[in-house]
């Protein structure tokens, strides 16, 4: 289950299960729809979005805050006020709270599974707090389509790409899965790479940190279903140099910012005296 789950199912105590969960985007006799139909859409559901749920969902945004104790490093590498793709390693199911309560903006989106939606309260407050449900195993149009035009009104959509939480080995990530790339790719997206040192907790003492953004310019001219295997390698090539960078961070260096620094700068020095050496010889 999602943070969201367990944050709201105490506030849904004593009320109803509603399995027939409401459309959020209307589809003609065809089964098509087109992203702008979903952008109006959008539009029209947060002209109506209800006070209670926006209420109820500034409370849980607060609660995620305040809950999970995490330093974040290198906050400025995070974009702000730009359509960006936000992606991290998956460990727990409380892993956006940090990511959604202090750096995504408000009217950022999350990607979620749909088991989560089923309930008719959850799904209204986990609507105003910007999740997207999808269906894991299986094409899931309408998701695909609120995310593109999520990504087209210059909003910030959060996506693990690992796809399921990583529940072996403590540093190593699953297999990413295409749909980032493809995304990036087709909305011409920067993604913003985020890395947890360890798996997060209520009370759990946690570091994030904040990578430099990765651009997949080099396939924007070409098909993204014929490169979205090689640009899904490449991100997963850069995702594992920041976790390296994050193991530099935490243990080599004890979490200490300006010690990272000096021992990144020391070791550009070091290559640096290298391939000069080398070009002596």
């Amino acid at each position: 289950m999602t943070p969201f789950y367990h944050i709201l199912k105490g506030l849904t105590r004593g009320m109803e299960q509603d399995n027939k969960r409401n459309t959020l985007i209307s589809v003609d006799k065809d089964g098509d729809i087109s992203v702008k139909d979903v952008e109006k859409q959008i539009k029209k559901r947060q002209k109506k979005g209800n006070a209670f749920y926006r209420a109820v969902a500034a409370f849980v945004r607060w609660v995620m805050g305040a809950l999970w104790p995490t330093k974040i490093y290198f906050k400025d590498n995070f974009l702000k006020n730009s359509k960006a793709i936000i992606i991290c390693n998956h460990y727990s199911a409380l892993d956006p709270c940090v990511i959604i309560s202090r750096l995504m903006n408000k009217d950022g989106k999350t990607v979620m599974k749909q088991e989560v939606a089923q309930n008719k309260f959850i799904a209204k407050v986990a609507d105003e707090l910007g999740c997207i449900p999808i269906k894991r195993g299986e094409a899931d149009v309408f998701a695909v389509k609120k995310i593109l035009a999520s990504l087209n009104r210059n909003q910030q959509v959060l996506i693990f790409p690992e796809g399921t939480r990583n529940r072996g080995d403590f540093k190593e990530m699953l297999p990413f899965k295409t749909g980032v790339s493809t995304f990036a790719i087709k909305a011409r997206a920067p993604i913003i790479p985020l890395m947890y040192y360890k798996k997060t907790g209520p009370f759990k003492r946690n570091r994030l940190f904040v990578g430099a953004p990765i651009w997949l310019d080099e396939f924007y001219d070409r098909k993204a279903n014929s490169v979205k295997e090689q640009a899904t390698e490449y991100l997963y090539a850069k995702m594992c140099e920041l976790r390296e960078e994050v193991d530099v961070l935490v243990e080599k260096c004890k979490g200490n910012k300006k010690k990272y620094l000096k021992f990144k700068r020391n070791q550009g020095k070091e290559l640096l005296g290298n391939v000069g050496n080398g070009s002596k010889e």
